[in-house]
């Protein structure tokens, strides 16, 4: 089984895809990332069957974008999902899984002035 990891805030709604340079964007469910779930040393990732895995930009232009990374570069971003809050978070970045309220295609995890936290609901597919 995978998992679709849908994203809305305040109208705008979408998937979570890969795209330019394997960062995060919103693109429309046939175009989103199949994502699976492993866990090591109790730490939870989100990856591709073709080995890209979910995480957090931490450094320079891009701190704070949610990227798709190899193995060997992925970090412990150890994502964490509230159903309750439809929230997601990582250890990386400063907030949870949001959208820039003027929207420029990117996927973060980061609070502040300008991003607004995305409502997440994961869908199970075959």
């Amino acid at each position: 089984m995978a998992v679709l990891i849908k994203l809305s805030h305040n109208g705008l709604q979408g998937y979570l895809g890969i795209g330019t340079d394997q960062w995060g964007c919103l693109v429309e469910r046939d175009r989103a990332a199949r994502l699976t779930t492993t866990t090591d040393k109790g730490y939870l990732f989100y990856g591709t069957s073709d080995g890209w895995w979910l995480s957090v930009g931490t450094t320079g232009a891009r701190n704070g974008y949610v990227g798709f990374y190899a193995w060997a570069n992925v970090g412990w971003p150890n994502w964490k999902y509230d159903a309750a809050n439809k929230r997601l978070t990582s250890d990386f970045g400063n907030g949870p899984v949001s959208l820039k309220t003027l929207y420029d295609g990117f996927v973060y995890c980061w609070a502040g002035s300008g991003y607004a936290a995305a409502q997440v609901e994961m869908e199970t597919v075959a």
